[in-house]
This record gives structure tokens, C-alpha cells and sequence, in this order.
């Protein structure tokens, strides 16, 4: 098999690099080394933890949303010994993709969000999931910290049989951080009552939708886990933002709000966007979908079922993509295009001021982000076949 240049030109100067962050990882002796892993909210957790920690301490986080083994050297290379922590999220797309990045990162604190079903050619459900992300808390050290979701009962199973330190979160009365009275209908943020070890606090963030609650509370464990107090903790995610591309809110000047998460579009996640825009009062409310990943599904039964459950939330949904064309009709309800320029020509003639919009999608090849883009700035790029896994607001063939 060839091997393309640009793939030979990335060993070049990717294995040198690994194997100094392997060796320089040793140096880090007095740092708290934190592995961010699950089917979803990584990068979430990612960034909220560092904001909270910061607050106290001083330290690092993995560049934006890349998980693999460069990433992870580049991140450990820009730690110094002095710093107090690390924050790196870590990925798998296969049964033993964590092996060689825990061997690199060595994480003495360790974090797990949800088990879904992510990846599922590959790991065929929730248990193969939930079998490769353990092994970020099986490979803590003695003295390491493991940060569980207990709602998940994978996770719970997991909590009662490891021998680390265990820190759990949740919606549970057991979780040691407890979340209660929780609202997120928009336009309202999500906000909650906080519980942890004897302290109570109202949590009010920016962030939308009830289902980023589990990023929050794995932050603010971790926090817990390493000395911050509970208000410094809340102090800090109460001044944090969504990342872009996970529910991140535009609104724009002609009074048409977006939703963008349009980072990825997992068949399993897609029950946390209808029930988000089934309690979200707006004028219309839209549903914008690009291609749907992760299911064993044929695309007739799948789009038959997307529809019928995107319709219960919403007025018009909106399909994207080859196989759009599996969506069923519905009084005038529901379109299909196969490219987003035909979706976004068919959007800028219908939508108006008071219109709800949210934007589901896959980062590569789809790009979502034009329909909005396009509303407020000339937009010529409308390739259906890009795969560079960058933001359309940072791209200069964007008005090319």
C-alpha cells in the first residue's frame, strides 16, 4: 500500500517528538497528569477544568479538540515541571486506541463522562465502549483519583471495584458531587443546586442545555478531587462558554438564533438535542441535520425514526446529505437536500426574525457552520468533499 507524503511528511517530525514527550514525561514528577475520556463532553471537560483549576493553580490543556498520541506530546512538551496540573482529553476510534496514549500520558487523575455508543463499527455497543475507556482508570497509579459519572451504570459498576480514590458525579443521591433542581429551558442557561461534601450552592452558567450538566459536575470533581473549594469551582464555570461547535449559540442581527453543534452527530446523542428543543420556546423552531454517525441502522428506518421524533420538538426539520432522501414527507414539514449550499439557498428564503435553528452535523466534509455564516458575510466555498477538520471562521477559502 502507498503511503501518501503528507502522512510520511507527519513521521518525520511526529515520532521524534513522541519519543521526547515520552522521556520528558518523566520529569513531571510534582504535576497532577488528569486523562479526560468518554463518548462525549471531553473537550467540554477538557476546558472547564482547566478554568476552574486555574483558579488556584497553574498548568496546561490539550489544544483545542485534538486527543491522539501527538497531541498528547505537544501538550506534555509544553508542561513545565513547575506547572501544578495537565489536562489532556483522550480519543479512541478502535478496541486498543488508548493503549499506547495511556502509555505516553501516565495520568494520575483520571476522568470518564458518559458510555454511549459511539464508534459502533468498531466497538458494537456500549459495552466495547465502556471496555476500552476503563483502561484510563485501570492504568492510574496507587495513589491516582478516578472521576466517575455514576448516572452511568457501567460507570457505577466501575466506581465500586477499582482500588484508586474514587470521586463520583452525577444526578444520584450516592454521587459525592450531587447535582439537584436542574433547569435548562431556552432561553434560560443551565443552572442547578450543587452538592459536595456538605456545601450547597445555585450553579447559574452560560451554557445551554441540560445535557452539558455532566461536563460541569466532572469539572467541578476533579476541582473537589485537588483542593479547589466549591465556590471557587462554581465561580470559575460560571464564567465559562461552550467550546465552538458544541451548542454554542449564535444570534444574529435579523432576530434567527443558531445552535451550533455541528462538531459530530452520533445517532445515540441525538435524544439530548430533541428534548433541548422540545422545551426551548422560540417563534418556529428548525432542525437542521447533516449526516447522522454511529448506528446499525438501514437509512430508511433510521431517517423514518429521526423524523418522526425531530418533528415531536420542532416545526420543520431540515435533512442534509446523500442519503437525505430517506426522510419522510410531512406536510410541507420536512426537506431534504443533498448539499448544504441547496440547504442554505432553501434556508436564507424561509427562515425570519424569532426562528429557533438548531444544526446537527459531522465537522468534516459538511461544515455546517455556513448556514450562518452566510447570513452575515459572502460565503463562495460550498464544497461538499472538504475534509479539513478546522472551523469554517478560521478557513481562508472561505470567501475565496
Amino acid at each position: 500500500m502507498k503511503v501518501s507524503l503528507t502522512r510520511r511528511l507527519k513521521g518525520l517530525y511526529q515520532r521524534p517528538a513522541i519519543e521526547v514527550a515520552r522521556r520528558y514525561r518523566r520529569l513531571l514528577t510534582d504535576t497532577h497528569v488528569i486523562g479526560v475520556t468518554g463518548s462525549c463532553g471531553k473537550t467540554s471537560v477538557k476546558d472547564f477544568t482547566a478554568a476552574i483549576l486555574s483558579r488556584k493553580l497553574s498548568g496546561r490543556s490539550s489544544y483545542d479538540t485534538t486527543n491522539g498520541i501527538y497531541s498528547i506530546a505537544r501538550t506534555l512538551l509544553a508542561t513545565r515541571p513547575t506547572h501544578d496540573f495537565v489536562v489532556q482529553e483522550l480519543g479512541a476510534f478502535q478496541p486498543g486506541g488508548l493503549d499506547k496514549l495511556l502509555q505516553l500520558l501516565r495520568p494520575s487523575v483520571g476522568v470518564i463522562t458518559v458510555i454511549g455508543n459511539d464508534h459502533y463499527s468498531s466497538f458494537k455497543g456500549g459495552a466495547g465502549v465502556f471496555q476500552e475507556k476503563r483502561k484510563l482508570i485501570d492504568s492510574l497509579p496507587e495513589d491516582g483519583v478516578a472521576v466517575l459519572n455514576i448516572d452511568n451504570p457501567h460507570l457505577a459498576d466501575l466506581a465500586k471495584g477499582v482500588s484508586v480514590r474514587v470521586v463520583s458525579f452525577g444526578l444520584s443521591p450516592q454521587a459525592d458531587v450531587r447535582a439537584t433542581n436542574v433547569t435548562a429551558s431556552y432561553p434560560e442557561r443551565l443552572s442547578f443546586t450543587i452538592s459536595c461534601a456538605g456545601e450547597e450552592l445555585r450553579v447559574c452558567t452560560r451554557l445551554l442545555g441540560a445535557h452539558q450538566l455532566v461536563a460541569v459536575l466532572a469539572s467541578i470533581a476533579v476541582g473537589h478531587a485537588l483542593g479547589i473549594t466549591l465556590a471557587e469551582a462554581v465561580h470559575a464555570i460560571e464564567a465559562c462558554s461552550s467550546p465552538p461547535g458544541r451548542m454554542e449559540l449564535v444570534e444574529l442581527a435579523d432576530g434567527v438564533t443558531f445552535i451550533n453543534d455541528s462538531y459530530k452527530a452520533p445517532y445515540w446523542t441525538l435524544d439530548s438535542v430533541f428534548e433541548f428543543m422540545g422545551s426551548a420556546r422560540a417563534t418556529r423552531k428548525w432542525i437542521v441535520l447533516g449526516t447522522i454517525s454511529d448506528h446499525p441502522l438501514r437509512p430508511r428506518t433510521l431517517y423514518r425514526r429521526v423524523t418522526a421524533a425531530a418533528l415531536e420538538s420542532c416545526d420543520r426539520a431540515v435533512f442534509i446529505g446523500p442519503n437525505a432522501r430517506n426522510a419522510p414527507e410531512s406536510g410541507g414539514r420536512v426537506r431534504s437536500f443533498g448539499t448544504v449550499k441547496e440547504a442554505n439557498d432553501f434556508l436564507n428564503g424561509h427562515l425570519s426574525n424569532g426562528d429557533l435553528v438548531f444544526i446537527k452535523g459531522n465537522n468534516l466534509g459538511e461544515h455546517l457552520p455556513r448556514l450562518f455564516l452566510s447570513r452575515t458575510q459572502a460565503v463562495t466555498c460550498w464544497r461538499d468533499d472538504c475534509r479539513r477538520a478546522i472551523d469554517c471562521r478560521t478557513c481562508h477559502r472561505l470567501a475565496r
